[in-house]
């Protein structure tokens, strides 16, 4: 019988490989879903364990906003003032600067549309093609824009400069024409662009067919481009003097217009970065976008303050720019300057800045100095807008 030779010990004994998952490093590398729903629920769960410095910063952004609106318009302040009311403040600033987001890139919707059905191709897409050159793109891509937004500053300039009486009264129909037009002219815009510009005989062609399906949603976004130039014209109007001419006012739309347009441009590849072609989005680059927004229009004193002003005036005033109040004789009596001349039984008009303790604070609306008044609500009987009077 043979005996068993002994083992060498020079062999190492196989081991068994333990059976683990995918390695962490691994793990990481898987790619990120595209459900949308699962983007949310992912977000709300960072945002959940990092509530405490979150809350932090959202209380320093809601100060930094306060602190503008007390620097430029010199409105004192109680230090006392809550932290719920900063909270709501907040929120008060954030859903104002999403609607005024919302309108100034809904516009953009043009740049976004598709070249055919079949194609994933969109304008905005035009500067990240490697096959083209990117100077003529980008050079391109600001004529397309420009040329649509000077074909509707030129014919607000032809209403305001002749009588617009006749516009006035029909001002719907002004609307729906010149967003018609405007809509073609950006249509002809990108289809001269694609043929001559960037020479995709392809898209140019497929361009078209998008005319014939999307181009209602083209003319829509035009809406939004006529009521901004046409605050951009009243906001020219307000910063002449009396000595100023008339290229003094067209220098004032132009700079406007400049501003708007680059504006836009700006916020329409933002947005194209988070929102590719073919339907897939990044939540995190949009939040990351929303909160660097947020953070700088609040660190900028004139934009925190008008920001603070509107969303302090919404809730003070019931959304009144200009108010009318009346009170009672004992306020005739006390608040002599700011009783209405013709009747005393109310103010002249005013500017409600803000509530504090049982006061409103306000200011003479014709007075260009900063001086506030702080009417008692107890002899307040009423409120009433500037136009009703």
């Amino acid at each position: 019988m043979a005996t068993p030779t002994p083992p060498d010990e020079n062999i190492e004994p196989k081991t068994q490989a333990p059976l683990t998952t995918q390695p962490p490093q691994q793990a990481r590398q898987q790619p990120i879903t595209n459900d949308p729903w699962r983007q949310i629920s992912d977000g709300l769960h960072w945002l959940h364990e990092r509530s405490f410095p979150l809350t932090g910063l959202m209380l320093a952004v809601a100060v930094s906003y306060l602190f503008s609106f007390i620097i430029e318009e010199h409105v004192p302040v109680s230090i006392a003032f809550t932290a719920s009311a900063l909270f709501i403040l907040f929120a008060m600033v954030v859903v104002l600067i999403a609607l005024l987001t919302i309108l100034v890139l809904s516009p953009t919707l043009a740049l976004f549309v598709r070249f055919g059905p079949r194609s994933n191709n969109r304008v905005i897409d035009l500067l990240d093609r490697r096959n083209n050159n990117k100077k003529v793109a980008s050079l391109g891509l600001i004529g397309v824009w420009f040329i649509p937004l000077a074909f509707i500053g030129a014919a607000l300039g032809l209403i305001y400069w002749k009588d617009q009486g006749w516009a006035e009264l029909c001002v719907s129909l002004v609307l729906i024409v010149l967003a018609l037009l405007s809509a073609f002219v950006e249509m002809v815009t990108i289809w001269l662009f694609l043929k001559f510009g960037m020479k995709t005989q392809q898209d140019a062609r497929d361009w078209w067919s998008v005319w014939k399906s999307q181009g209602w949603l083209v003319a829509i976004s035009m809406i939004p481009q006529l009521l901004l130039m046409n605050f951009v014209f009243l906001l020219a109007a307000k910063n002449l003097n009396n000595s100023d001419g008339a290229w003094t006012f067209v220098g004032y739309i132009l700079l406007g217009g400049i501003l708007l347009g680059f504006l836009q441009l700006v916020g329409a590849k933002v947005l194209a970065t988070s929102i590719k072609a073919d339907r897939t989005f990044s939540i995190v680059n949009v939040a990351l976008a929303s909160t660097c927004l947020i953070t700088v229009l609040g660190l900028y004193p004139f934009t925190g303050s008008w920001l603070t002003k509107q969303a302090l005036q919404f809730t003070n005033s019931g959304a009144r720019a200009c108010a009318v109040l009346s009170w009672t004789a004992d306020g005739a009596k006390q608040f002599r300057l700011l009783r209405d001349p013709a009747d005393e039984s109310q103010t002249k008009p005013l500017r409600i800045l803000m509530e504090s303790d049982g006061q409103y604070l306000v200011r003479d609306l014709a007075s260009k100095s900063k001086w506030i008044d702080f009417i008692p609500r107890s002899i307040i009987t009423g409120i009433d807008d500037c136009t009703n009077q």
